[in-house]
């Protein structure tokens, strides 16, 4: 899964250094990171030659151990993130990395076998402040990952970063989350949540992952026992938990924006304001540090015309090193494509129905016009 597995080795900074230099000189990618105790994600390290990270974490002795050995592209700052910027209790559990603005529920944590991790210990008045009011100091034009991990304030986060989203053309979000219910003194706080506020702004669920939880009644879950042929004893051992087995309480959820369900359902004037060349290759730059080259493909198909053929053949060449392992020579996109399909019929397809008919880009028209002259043949019609 892309969350799990993502690309620590992304080619796409060239994107970027390639196809906007200078005179076109462009903006780097703005990635923050909201819960920042133990550092930034690691798969954002391969594209920090393009990118700007911003880090916030209210642990200040965890900050002031970051910045100690920080690089220059990454900036730690010692502040709580709210919906709204003012003073708030903030509720620190046993575990550091379990504290946050909203209270667990202690009765239905303790029919579980780990609630100790989240026992509130202490409550503190805690400064906070909204996305909206740092970006009024914050020199950034636009920021275009925000990642979360807030033990439950993380929807409420979003809320007060609602008119951001539009003005700084926000277009990745990695969040934490928790299952709305019990788990929480608190409504409004978890997947649902989040997924209904970034709905609004056509933003798409991409991968989620999931912790189960078992109760204190089998505190490890699922055991697996076997028996030596030698001798009489058993041997016990289990399964990584919060896999396979209990309750499904948390993980994390990834969405990105979509231009194309843009034009779709807000029309040409909208994507022309939002969508310019430099926020599509954006994009495409944080979908390949999360593999979905499939849908960078796709974007390039439905908005060619911002490229000329050879800066498409550049960017298809570019993404596909992703998704071709271990090659000494380049595979043209026909024969990547080629490949795929028959594949894909060997593999089930579409339940013996006649793939042909149901694939969005044929190799005829597409493949064939990736640095060739007939890019105006494209299949645009069957977007729109």
């Amino acid at each position: 899964m892309p969350i799990d597995n993502p690309n620590y080795q992304s080619k796409s900074t060239k994107l970027l250094q390639e196809l906007l230099k200078p005179p076109r000189i462009y903006d780097p990618i703005v990635l923050i990171d909201i819960g920042a105790a133990g550092g930034a994600r690691r798969e954002w390290l391969s594209i920090t030659d393009i990118s700007r990270i911003i880090c916030f974490e209210p642990d200040v002795a965890e900050c002031e151990r970051l910045n100690k050995t920080a690089p220059p592209y990454i900036e730690y700052f010692p502040n709580a993130i709210g919906e709204i910027s003012g003073k708030f209790p903030f509720f620190l559990a046993r575990s550091g990395l379990c504290s946050g603005l909203t209270k667990i529920n202690e009765f239905f944590w303790k029919r579980f076998p780990n609630w100790q991790n989240n026992e509130i210990v202490s409550e503190a008045q805690i400064e906070c402040i909204s996305l909206k009011d740092w970006s009024k100091s914050a020199n950034c034009k636009h920021v275009d990952f925000i990642k979360l991990d807030v033990e439950g304030s993380e929807s409420a986060i979003l809320r007060g970063a609602d008119d951001l989203i539009e003005e700084k053309k926000i277009l990745g979000i990695l969040s934490e989350y928790a299952i709305e219910g019990d788990t929480r003194l608190a409504s409004n706080y978890g997947l649902f949540s989040i997924d209904q506020i970034l709905k609004k702004y056509n933003f798409q669920l991409f991968d989620l992952t999931t912790s189960r939880f078992p109760r204190s009644t089998l505190p490890v879950g699922k055991l697996n026992i076997s028996k030596s042929d030698s001798d009489s004893q058993f041997s016990v051992s289990a399964s990584p938990t919060r896999a396979i087995f209990g309750q499904l309480l948390a993980g994390d959820v990834l969405y990105f924006r979509d231009p194309i369900m843009d034009l779709r359902k807000k029309g040409s004037e909208y994507v022309a304001k939002f969508w310019d060349r430099e926020t599509l290759l954006r994009l495409i730059c944080l979908l390949d540090v999360y593999n979905y080259t499939d849908f960078s493909l796709e974007i390039l198909s439905h908005f060619r015309h911002f490229f000329s053929n050879d800066e498409l053949d550049f960017v298809v060449k570019t993404l596909l090193t992703t998704v071709v392992d271990e090659i000494e020579y380049e595979i043209p996109y026909d024969e990547y494509f080629k490949a795929s399909k028959e594949l894909f019929i060997q593999n089930g397809g579409l339940n013996g129905v006649d793939i042909i008919n149901h694939l969005v880009l044929e190799p005829a028209v597409f493949a064939n016009n990736i640095g060739g002259t007939n890019v105006e043949k494209w299949p645009w019609n069957q977007f729109c």
